[in-house]
């Protein structure tokens, strides 16, 4: 869910803002959802809003009234702005299953590999930002060790693991190969 991604990005919401244009999330706002458009900016020059306005903006209509736009609205415009690494990483996990959505679970030692690779052309903070707001289905254990701890990201205490089980092909990370996951009964 967009609100659980961001939830674990809000540490970093500084730095995802430094990445977008306040008149392009302005514009989409205005577009997307009418009533916060009205509560924050309608009759405001648009010039006039600088980065940390929007980001507590951002927290209060994310945090304060859990709205899913913005959430998905700014999880989707950091993802075009930082394309580059948003398409490494769909390449790496669509070389497990062409389907990244069936992907369940990536091992530690190949999450290791890959961010090994990345972090010669990305910063940290991006690769973090980007393994929250896309799901990426690495273990919460890696996450917090190789990603957070490094970067002294605060832990939410109330954060569960963000790579639960579901149905569907689960990948094996030693491998590579896709195996079925356990059908559910039915009742």
């Amino acid at each position: 869910m967009p609100l659980n991604a961001m939830r674990r990005v809000d540490p970093l919401l500084d730095r995802v803002m430094k990445s977008l244009k306040p008149s392009r999330i302005i514009q989409e706002v205005a577009r997307g959802d009418k009533a916060s458009y009205f509560r924050h900016f309608k009759g405001y020059r648009v010039e006039t809003f600088g980065r940390p306005q929007l980001v507590a903006i951002a927290r209060k209509e994310m945090q304060g009234r859990k709205n899913e736009f913005w959430a998905q609205l700014l999880i989707v415009l950091w993802n075009d702005s930082n394309k580059d690494l948003y398409v490494a990483f769909r390449d790496k996990v669509a070389t497990l299953h062409t389907d990244v959505e069936k992907v369940l679970k990536i091992g530690d030692e190949l999450a290791g590999k890959w961010v090994d690779e990345l972090v010669g052309r990305f910063a940290l903070e991006d690769i973090l930002i980007c393994v929250h707001m896309n799901e990426v289905r690495f273990t919460d254990g890696f996450i917090r060790s190789r990603l957070e701890a490094p970067i002294n990201v605060p832990r939410d205490p109330a954060d569960l693991a963000h790579n639960g089980a579901a149905e569907g092909h689960e990948v094996d990370a030693t491998s590579g190969a896709a195996v079925e996951a356990p059908a559910a009964k039915a009742a």
